[in-house]
């Protein structure tokens, strides 16, 4: 887990931080893709 300012943010927060962090390693994956 990373702890940003100390303190860990409710579950449901981190959940969505996630999901928003997959989304973006998923654009970066597809545009590579592209590339080739």
């Amino acid at each position: 887990m990373i702890k940003a300012g100390g303190t860990i943010e409710n579950p449901s927060r981190i959940r969505e931080i996630r999901k928003t962090i997959a989304r973006i390693l998923t654009v970066n994956n597809e545009e590579r893709r592209k590339k080739r």
